[in-house]
């Protein structure tokens, strides 16, 4: 019984790791594509994207300071 408990239990775990590992690599894939955007267009590009379910941020450029000209309508 110990050892099904443990043969669970690392499959658990190896479930979890699996799935940060594809959000991580979605994350790097994600932000490789926008780069490459980004390489191909003139100006500056800025991206941030959050996940409403799991409240992980993305974000390309987040430090960068951009001039508002007509984005912002008051």
């Amino acid at each position: 019984m110990a050892l099904r408990a443990a043969a669970l239990f690392l499959t658990l775990c190896a479930g979890v790791h699996s799935e940060q590992d594809a959000t991580d690599l979605f994350t790097v894939k994600l932000l490789a594509r926008i780069s490459a955007i980004d390489a191909a267009i003139e100006g500056a590009l800025g991206v941030a994207a959050v996940d409403l379910a799991t409240g992980r941020i993305i974000a390309y450029n987040a430090g960068t300071a951009f001039p508002q000209a007509s984005v912002i309508k008051v």
